[in-house]
C-alpha cells in the first residue's frame, strides 16, 4: 500500500512538471531573451564585460546534502503534486517579486514558466504593484529588477548580506568587493568621468588603489573602461553627441534610484510602523497573561521598560498560545526577580531612613564620651543585635523614632565595652601569630611602641590605641564590594576590619622599632608608645649621607619607616642601615628646618587631624575652627580647650637633609 502511494505521488509530480512544461512550449518555443542566469546575472554599463568574479570556494556556498536536497524535493512536491494550473497561476499574482526568484529556483518547470517572458510578465508586474515598486527601467527585465532590488547576494561573489546596490551600474556587491569593483575620481578619464556610472555610499573600507575615505564617489572600474574604449574609437565630431547620449542615460538612472530610495525609505517607515504595532500587541497581550497569574500589581509599579525591553517580549511577532506557554515560565521568574528587587530597595530605603534616626542617638553617644575614649563607629553600632533588630526586623511599614531606640541606648555603654574587648582580642591574636613575638604576649603588648600594625590602603605603621579609631581600618564602600543585606547597603562606611583582610601586624616596622628604640636608648620591651610621642627623639641614617645636602635626619617614628621602606639614596638593602640618635643642637636645627618644611608643604586640607572637645567631630583645621564659632558659639577657639588632635592624627613628619 505504502509503496503504491508513493508511485502515484510520483506519477502525479511528474504530470504537473509536464503540464508546466507542456504550457511554456504552446506559448512559444523560443527562450526568453530576458531571463537571468543567477551565476551571470550581472547587467554592466554601455554592454561591458562585469569584473571576474572571485572563485567561489565550499566556504562561501553551503551545498545541501544529497538527503536534505532529496526532503526538500519532497515535501515541495507534496505541496505541489495535486494542484492544477490555474491554481498555481491564481496564486502567483498574490506574491511578491523576491518570492517568485525563489519559486523560479526551484525546479527548471517553474524556472521555465516564470522566465517565459511573455507569460511570466503578469506575474513579476503584479508582484511588483503587490509592494508598489516604481516601474521595471528600460534596460532590465522584471526577473533582473527584482533580482537586484530584493535579492541579498553579491553579483560577484554571491555572498549574502550584501545590502549595497548600485543603481547606476545595474549591480549588488559586498563591501569588499565593492572597494574592487569601483575606483575613486583620480583614476577615471576626465573624458568620460561624467557619464560613468558611480556610487556615493561605499561604507569605510580600504582598496587597491589605497584610499580609505568613506563615502566619497566612487565609479565603477568596468564601465570606465567600457566607455574610454567606446570614446576613443569616435570622431571628434562624433563625442560631444555621444557624450550626450550617456549623459541623458545616466540622468534616467538616476531619476529611477532616486524614486525607488524614497519608495525604500516609505516602506521601512511603513514596516517600522507595523513592527511597533506587532510589538505593542504582544506586549499588551503578555500584559493581559500575567495580569491574570497575579502579576496585575506589580506590572503597574514596576519599571515598564523592564518587561517592555526583554527580549521574548521585545519582538514583532503575535503571541499564540503555543509561545505563551514555551516563555511564560521565563517572564514569570522575570517578575520574581524585579518584585524581590523592588522589596530589597523599598526596604533599604527604610533602613536608611531608620539608620538616619540611629544618626542622631550615636552622635550624642559620642559627644557624652571623655576625650580620645576608642568608640566603635557608627556602622560597628548599627550592626550590634539591639540596634540591628530594631532597624531590620519592624515591618516596614511601622515607623521608627528615637523612642524605639531607647532601650538599646541604655545598652550602648556596655555594648562599646564589649566591642573593644572583642579587637583587643582581634589584634592580640595577630600578634600571637607573629613569628617575632610569639604567643606569650599579653594584652599590655598592644601599647608598646614596637608593637605596629599597617592598613591595606595606608603603608604608613599605626599604633595602638589609634588602630582601633583608624579611618583606614573603616573605608567607604567601593562600587564593586559585595554588600550583602539591606543595613549593610545603607550605611556609608564598612565595619572595622571588614572580611578581617584590611589590618595586619607590620613585622618588618616591628622589627626595626626595636632598633630605632635601642638607638635611641629606650628598651623596646617595656617602651610604650606614648612614652615615645613624649620624647619625639630624632636620629640619624648614617647610610644616608652626601656632601652636598649633609645627613639625612627624621623622627623615631619616620625613622621605622624609612628602615621598613626602600632606600632610594644608596641602593642599600634595609637590613643594612644603621641610625644615630641626635645631640641636642641637632635636634634644635632639626626642629627649626621641621617647621619651616611644614609651613611651606602641608595645608589645612592635608589631613583631618583635629577634632572638637564638645562633640568628638573630627575634621580639617579651618573646618573645626568654623564648626566651634557657627554649632557651639566660641568665636576664638583655642588649643587644647575648644580643639585638640585627634587620637587617629597623621604621625606624619619629613625625612630632612641637615648639615651639621
Amino acid at each position: 500500500m505504502l509503496r503504491r502511494s508513493k508511485l502515484e505521488r510520483s506519477r502525479n509530480v511528474t504530470s504537473v512538471e509536464e503540464q508546466l512544461t507542456a504550457a511554456t512550449r504552446s506559448i512559444s518555443t523560443v527562450e526568453d531573451n530576458h531571463s537571468i542566469e543567477y551565476s551571470t546575472n550581472n547587467t554592466s554599463y554601455e554592454g561591458g564585460n562585469v569584473m571576474k568574479r572571485r572563485k567561489v570556494t565550499d566556504s562561501t556556498i553551503q551545498t545541501p546534502t544529497e538527503d536534505q536536497a532529496k526532503v526538500c524535493h519532497e515535501e515541495m512536491r507534496d505541496g505541489f503534486a495535486d494542484m492544477p494550473l490555474e491554481i498555481l497561476f491564481e496564486k502567483f499574482i498574490y506574491l511578491e517579486p523576491i518570492d517568485l526568484l525563489r519559486l523560479a529556483r526551484t525546479t527548471k518547470a517553474f524556472r521555465n514558466i516564470l522566465m517565459h517572458q511573455p507569460t511570466a510578465r503578469k506575474f513579476w508586474k503584479q508582484a511588483r504593484l503587490n509592494l508598489g515598486v516604481p516601474e521595471c527601467p528600460e534596460d532590465l527585465s522584471e526577473p533582473q529588477y527584482a533580482n537586484l532590488a530584493f535579492d541579498d547576494h553579491c553579483h560577484y561573489c554571491l555572498a549574502s548580506n550584501a545590502i549595497l546596490v548600485v543603481w547606476l551600474s545595474r549591480v549588488r556587491c559586498c563591501t569588499r568587493c565593492g572597494y574592487e569593483a569601483f575606483i575613486p575620481t583620480g583614476r577615471v578619464s576626465s573624458d568620460v568621468r561624467s557619464v560613468v556610472p558611480y556610487t556615493t555610499e561605499l561604507p569605510p573600507g580600504s582598496n587597491k588603489a589605497g584610499t580609505n575615505a568613506p563615502y566619497q564617489k566612487m565609479y565603477c572600474l568596468e564601465s570606465a573602461k567600457c566607455l574610454s574604449k567606446a570614446f576613443l574609437q569616435l570622431s571628434t565630431g562624433e563625442r560631444k553627441q555621444w557624450q550626450a547620449d550617456r549623459a541623458e542615460e545616466l540622468k534616467k538612472r538616476e531619476e529611477h534610484a532616486a524614486k525607488f530610495q524614497t519608495w525604500q525609505l516609505q516602506r521601512a517607515s511603513q514596516q517600522r510602523l507595523e513592527e511597533a504595532r506587532l510589538e505593542r500587541e504582544r506586549y499588551d497581550a503578555i500584559v493581559l497573561r500575567l495580569t491574570a497569574l497575579g502579576w496585575g500589581d506589580e506590572i503597574k509599579v514596576m519599571d515598564q521598560y523592564i518587561l517592555r525591553n526583554h527580549y521574548q517580549v521585545h519582538q514583532p511577532k503575535p503571541l499564540t498560545e503555543s509561545v505563551w506557554t514555551d516563555i511564560k515560565h521565563i517572564l514569570v521568574e522575570l517578575m520574581e526577580e524585579v518584585k524581590a528587587e523592588r522589596l530589597e530597595r523599598l526596604h533599604c530605603a527604610v533602613v536608611r531612613k531608620r539608620c538616619s534616626v540611629m544618626t542622631e542617638i550615636y552622635k550624642n553617644f559620642v559627644a557624652s564620651q571623655p576625650l580620645h575614649t576608642v568608640i566603635p563607629g557608627f556602622t560597628d553600632v548599627v550592626l550590634m543585635d539591639p540596634f540591628r533588630t530594631i532597624i531590620e526586623d519592624t515591618p516596614v511599614d511601622e515607623e521608627v523614632t528615637e523612642e524605639n531606640f531607647n532601650i538599646a541606648e541604655t545598652e550602648l555603654p556596655d555594648l562599646a565595652k564589649d566591642w573593644r574587648h572583642a579587637r583587643d582580642a582581634e589584634l592580640l591574636s595577630m600578634l600571637h601569630a607573629s613569628p617575632s613575638v610569639g604567643s606569650g604576649s599579653a594584652l599590655d603588648s598592644l601599647h608598646l611602641a614596637t608593637t605596629l600594625f599597617k592598613c591595606k590602603h595606608v603603608g604608613q605603621p599605626v599604633s595602638y590605641p589609634r588602630i582601633l579609631v583608624h579611618e583606614h581600618a573603616t573605608p567607604a564602600w567601593d562600587y564593586s564590594d559585595n554588600r550583602p543585606g539591606s543595613l549593610l547597603k545603607s550605611v556609608p562606611r564598612k565595619p572595622w576590619n571588614y572580611g578581617g583582610s584590611l589590618i595586619t601586624f607590620d613585622e618588618v616596622a616591628h622589627h626595626y622599632a626595636k632598633t630605632v628604640l635601642q638607638v635611641c636608648g629606650f628598651d623596646p620591651e617595656t617602651t610604650t608608645s606614648e612614652d615615645m610621642q613624649r620624647a619625639k627623639p630624632w636620629v640619624e641614617c648614617t647610610k644616608c649621607f652626601t656632601a652636598k645636602s649633609g645627613r639625612r635626619v627624621m623622627r623615631w617614628d619616620s625613622a621605622i619607616q624609612h628602615g621598613a621602606g626602600a632606600h632610594p639614596y644608596t641602593g642599600l638593602p634595609s637590613e643594612s642601615l644603621t641610625f644615630k640618635l641626635l645631640d641636642e643642637r641637632a635636634t634644635a636645627k632639626a626642629l627649626h628646618k621641621e617647621m619651616r618644611y611644614m609651613r611651606d608643604h602641608f595645608t589645612d586640607t592635608t589631613h583631618r587631624d583635629w577634632c572638637c572637645v564638645r562633640c568628638k567631630m573630627r575634621g580639617y583645621f579651618t573646618e573645626i575652627q568654623t564648626h566651634l564659632t557657627e554649632q557651639h558659639g566660641v568665636d576664638n577657639p583655642e588649643e587644647p580647650t575648644d580643639y585638640t588632635e585627634h587620637l587617629d592624627s597623621s604621625t606624619f613628619s619629613p625625612m630632612l637633609w641637615l648639615k651639621i
